[in-house]
């Protein structure tokens, strides 16, 4: 409707460290296809709409926070009814734009 571009942001990404004491480093081209795969269907269904993909080892709080200095809205996910969660909570007392928290369908 206000025609702004849509930025998708993965973040967190943490690789498996297969028993070792070496933390792996995450696949970032894998976690970037990943994430434009996710996209294609809602970028097939609203041509209109710019999106770009950003991936980051950033933790979520630290990353959405960081990004809402540019955003006009953050839309952040819940997986669990009533509780705001680790990621909801921290950007929605420190983000420098509007919050949108959303529930994830079970």
């Amino acid at each position: 409707l206000r025609q702004l571009p849509l930025v998708a942001v993965r973040c967190g990404l943490t690789a498996p460290s297969f028993g070792t004491s070496m933390a792996l480093v995450p696949d970032l081209t894998l976690a970037e296809e990943e994430l434009g795969e996710a996209l294609t269907a809602w970028q097939e269904r609203y041509p209109e709409v710019r999106v770009s993909a950003r991936v980051t080892l950033d933790a979520p709080r630290e990353a959405l926070t960081s990004l809402s200095k540019q955003a006009g809205l953050i839309v952040v996910g819940r997986r669990r009814f009533g509780h705001l969660g680790s990621t909801a909570d921290p950007v929605l007392r420190h983000a420098s734009c509007p919050v949108a928290v959303v529930a994830m369908a079970d």
